[in-house]
Parts: C-alpha cells; sequence; structure tokens
C-alpha cells in the first residue's frame, strides 16, 4: 500500500473485490482472505468508536464509508460476511455524518478534501454523497432517525443494496449525539433538524492521523455556527492541493479557521503539502448542556513552543432562551504577544 490511510483501505477494498467477483486463481482467493483482514483491522483501526476518522477530514471520511460499505456488500454477496464489529464501526461512521449536517443538510469541510469518491452510481449535481451515505445507513441498519436526515432514497442507495431492503418511514428528526469525544467534537445549541435550528460545532481533536497527520488543519478550538439551515461560520475547506503553495498553506494554516493566532503563527507546523513536523494538542475540559445553558470549555498547547510559551483557553456559553453565544478566550502568558481572533 502506498500510505497507512485511506489508500490503504482503498486498495485492499479493490483487491478483495476482485478476488470475490473473479475468485478463479488461488493467488487471488490468497490475496482477498489478506485484504479481507486488513479491512476487519482498519476499519476499526482509522476509525474511532464515535464514528469518526481519524484523519479529522470530513471528506474522507465519505470517502473511507464508501471502500467499507461496497467491501462489505461484496463479502456478503459472496457469502463471505464481515464481522458485527465491522459493521457497527461502518453504522456509527454514518450516523457521525448524519451529527455533523445541518437541517439544510450542509456538511462541515473539516479538513482536506480532493473531492475524491469510490463511485458514481447516481451522477445528478443535486445528489449530496454525505445524505446519499445516511440514505443507504437508513436502509442498511433500519433506522427512522438516519431516514428524516436523509431526505429520500436516491439511486446510489437503491442500486447497492438488494430491492427487498428498503429505508423504514422517516420518524421525527434525528437527535446529533452533542459529544463526539473520541473524535473531539462538541455540540452546542437547540432545535436540532427543524427551522429554528441552531448548532455551534466545538473542534477540539487531534491535528489528524498518526506522525504526519496529512490531511488534517490547524484548527484547534475552531467554531463552526450553522442557524435555521445555513452556514455562518464556516470552514473554508481545502482549495486545491497541488497548484498555488501559499494557498495551500493558507487554508491548512490557523488563520483560516474560526480561532485565534499568536504572533502570526500557525498552532502546528507544516512540513509539507502532506505532513505536519509539529502537531498542536487539544482537549476539551468542560462540556455540561443544562436546560438553562450549554458550556463549552478547552484548550491546546500549539504556542507552548514559543520563546514566552503560551496556552490558549477557550470557554463558551449558550444561553438557549436569548440565541445567545458568549466566547471568551484566555492566552496565558507572561510576556506581550500580537493575538488576532478570526
Amino acid at each position: 500500500f502506498s500510505s497507512a490511510n485511506n489508500h490503504l483501505i482503498g486498495e485492499a477494498a479493490g483487491v478483495w473485490i476482485a478476488a470475490v467477483t473473479w475468485p478463479c486463481w488461488p493467488q487471488l482467493r490468497r490475496w482477498g482472505a489478506e485484504c479481507r483482514a486488513v479491512l476487519e483491522r482498519e476499519a476499526l483501526k482509522q476509525n474511532a468508536a464515535d464514528g469518526g476518522n481519524r484523519e479529522q477530514a470530513v471528506s474522507y471520511q465519505q470517502f473511507v464509508l464508501d471502500f467499507l460499505l461496497l467491501s462489505g456488500l461484496a463479502g456478503r454477496a459472496a457469502g463471505q460476511d464481515f464481522s458485527r464489529a465491522y459493521w457497527g464501526r461502518v453504522e456509527r461512521m454514518i450516523e457521525f455524518l448524519a451529527d455533523l449536517t445541518d437541517a439544510g443538510g450542509h456538511v462541515p469541510m473539516i479538513g482536506d478534501a480532493d473531492d475524491g469518491y469510490a463511485v458514481t452510481l447516481d451522477p445528478r449535481p443535486e445528489v449530496c454523497r454525505y445524505r446519499s451515505l445516511i440514505a443507504t445507513g437508513a436502509a442498511l441498519f433500519g433506522r427512522e432517525d438516519l431516514a428524516a436526515k436523509a431526505a429520500g432514497e436516491d439511486a446510489k442507495t437503491a442500486w447497492l443494496l438488494d430491492a427487498r431492503t428498503r429505508a423504514p418511514a422517516p420518524s421525527g428528526t434525528h437527535a446529533p449525539r452533542r459529544a463526539l469525544e473520541d473524535s473531539g467534537y462538541y455540540l452546542l445549541g437547540g432545535d436540532f433538524g427543524t427551522a429554528n435550528e441552531v448548532r455551534m460545532l466545538v473542534d477540539a481533536g487531534p491535528l489528524g492521523y498518526l506522525s504526519l497527520a496529512a490531511h488534517g488543519h490547524a484548527d484547534a478550538l475552531a467554531v463552526l455556527l450553522n442557524v435555521g439551515g445555513r452556514e455562518v461560520l464556516l470552514d473554508p475547506g481545502t482549495y486545491a492541493y497541488h497548484t498555488q503553495p501559499e494557498w495551500r498553506r493558507y487554508f491548512r494554516g490557523t488563520r483560516a479557521h474560526n480561532t485565534v493566532m499568536v504572533d502570526g503563527t500557525d498552532q502546528s507546523e507544516q512540513g509539507g503539502n502532506f505532513m505536519w513536523s509539529r502537531h498542536a494538542r487539544a482537549r476539551c475540559l468542560e462540556f455540561a448542556v443544562t436546560p438553562g445553558e450549554q458550556r463549552f470549555a478547552g484548550e491546546h498547547d500549539g504556542y507552548a513552543v514559543l520563546e514566552d510559551p503560551v496556552t490558549h483557553w477557550r470557554c463558551i456559553r449558550y444561553r438557549p432562551a436569548a440565541w445567545c453565544f458568549e466566547i471568551t478566550d484566555t492566552l496565558i502568558c507572561t510576556g506581550r504577544h500580537r493575538a488576532d481572533r478570526h
């Protein structure tokens, strides 16, 4: 495999599906068995228990999900079904996408995106790949709440699944999980799935996966705000990978995200287009949801490497009755610094 992240899953999926589609040669059957073991292992290793992909990049979440779904369905059709743990992680990954999707169907563009996809079985431009996966999950796992979030079945779902596997009737609204602790995301707000929806997503997760953290962005303690199904404070995404390196650095950097930049430097140090040589470590210190107030507090150490070390501490309070957010940033240090709040 070319690298130990989504490449490994994608390449193993290709060999596995080839092996169960044309099991005509002993060598291919042996390779297929090896790749099935890789997929079983990596589905749990590369995706957290809460369903978030460890690359901290939502676009790669859907890319990996497609490979895992296609592999699982191919195995099931060939009488070589995957384990309950494997399918359980696939379901959590789909639920994770539903948790991040607002009432208008917007999915935050956290981390890198190369617009890659595994299959195009419904090429209409209005079809959202993320909601398509949620629709597939609703049918595959019999989830009424996911059916409500998916806003109808698409052709891709119909092609992939047996005609007898149909989504249940939507019921109510999907109640998102507030604390995705393994992935480091926390959700403030209310009236989810309605015209009055307010959602603020806070990023207190790791930079990315393994030492390279290839597809992560320097977005520690950044916030995203969506109101009534419209994006208000957003993540600008990726722009481009291999052209205009200054823009590549910008979109990966701290100033492109809704957080604080100290002394004009990124929280984490970029070592190349797909490499980080130093990782900021973020963590949640407090998260509480009560009828009168919701509260998040977190910190990161990305500026502890400065000559005068700085710790960034962010506290967010939301009062639902007033529809009011209050964000307080504290920089703990001894000297003078320039702070830019984006």
